[in-house]
């Protein structure tokens, strides 16, 4: 299990706008960007990334998330996979806090 706080920190560290304009051309619109949702098909852009508030959102198809969200939808990973590839991304070290038992139990399973 990873430390919610590290899980925050990675949150506030990455530069969202940066991490989606990777993956859809992002045009700036007053406090927030927007660009072609990349979650459904669409010819005007409906999906708006808020560096303020570390969130993105669609009006079109109303899909919302933070930075982990994204990455978890847009590369098809897994919560833990998404926290990882961000984490190594603005190099922060995760900590596993489980118990050795907890991992042993993890382990076996």
């Amino acid at each position: 299990m990873i430390d919610p706080t590290t899980i925050q920190t990675i949150r506030d560290r990455v530069d969202l706008v940066q991490l989606v304009g990777e993956s859809v051309r992002l045009v700036k619109k007053g406090r927030t960007w927007a660009g072609c949702c990349p979650f459904h098909k669409e010819k005007t852009p409906s999906f708006h990334v808020n560096a303020e508030r570390g969130s993105t959102y669609c009006f079109g198809c109303k899909d919302s998330g933070d930075a982990i969200d994204f990455v978890q939808k847009v590369e098809g990973l897994t919560f833990l996979e998404a926290v990882a590839s961000l984490a190594a991304r603005v190099g922060i070290e995760i900590e596993d806090s489980r118990t050795p038992h907890e991992r042993r139990e993890a382990a076996a399973a």
